[in-house]
């Protein structure tokens, strides 16, 4: 889903970040990183906080892997 940058995924991804099963955040949120997409980074960002630790990790790496991307 991410790693195709197709913009049809974008809404679907954005609504998930925010979906009450931490299942759901996880692959949201691993797939927000691997798009590159800026514009998941503030939503990215506010899951650090989850109650879930693995989308808090998930979270962390997305952002990583945005920065890093910027980097470059």
């Amino acid at each position: 889903m991410g790693r195709q940058a197709d913009g049809r995924w974008r809404a679907g991804i954005s609504r998930e970040l925010s979906n009450e099963e931490p299942e759901i955040r996880f692959e949201a949120v691993r797939a927000a990183g691997v798009s590159g997409d800026p514009a998941f980074l503030s939503a990215v960002v506010d899951l650090v906080d989850d109650d879930d630790s693995e989308v808090q990790l998930a979270a962390i790496t997305a952002e990583a892997k945005q920065i890093w991307s910027q980097q470059l």
